[in-house]
């Protein structure tokens, strides 16, 4: 950019040089138009390509790099009319909390949350309670069942008890 002491300085060196300079700058906006509109090509080409995938072209799944987002999944409901959730009418069944639980783990409080001061020594009033129901991990019963095998002393064929039916 020609700051406005050097235009001044072209424009007292005369109309040739006034002339030359804006035929200069003519040129290169020129050069800078056709540039622009090659690299506006360039990226309408890049553009199209990136929006190709493989529902609207016939390029495959794998090719499918820059998913902008994934099309919303489509259920295989039907609509019964009735709401998601407890229906009118539902009784509903909640785990009760037990009277003797298998551990409790007391939760101390050391200090007031407004103050700071200390409460260790201050007798509790009262607990809040809550209980978590964890279900036990699975153990397998691996039961193995033996069939005999005798051989009968008088004809000496080999004989095997029978598996029971599972």
């Amino acid at each position: 950019m020609l700051t406005r002491e050097e235009i001044l300085v072209i424009y007292e060196t005369g109309p040739e040089t006034v002339i030359f300079v804006i035929q200069r700058l003519e040129a290169i906006i020129e050069e800078q138009v056709i540039r622009i509109a090659e690299l506006e090509e360039r990226v309408k080409g890049l553009e199209s390509r990136l929006n190709q995938n493989s529902r609207n072209s016939s390029r495959s799944p794998s090719t499918d790099f820059f998913v902008k987002e994934k099309p919303n999944p489509k259920s295989l409901r039907k609509n019964n009319g009735r709401n998601p959730g407890g229906q009118e009418g539902h009784q509903g069944a909640t785990l009760e909390m037990t009277n003797n639980p298998d551990s409790i783990i007391e939760h101390p409080l050391s200090c007031c949350e407004e103050c700071g001061y200390t409460l260790e020594n201050v007798e509790v009033e009262a607990y809040e309670r809550r209980q978590v129901f964890d279900i036990p991990p699975v153990n397998l019963i691996v039961t193995e069942h033996q069939s005999q095998i005798k051989t009968c002393p008088h004809c000496g064929r080999s004989n095997k008890a029978v598996f029971p039916e599972l």
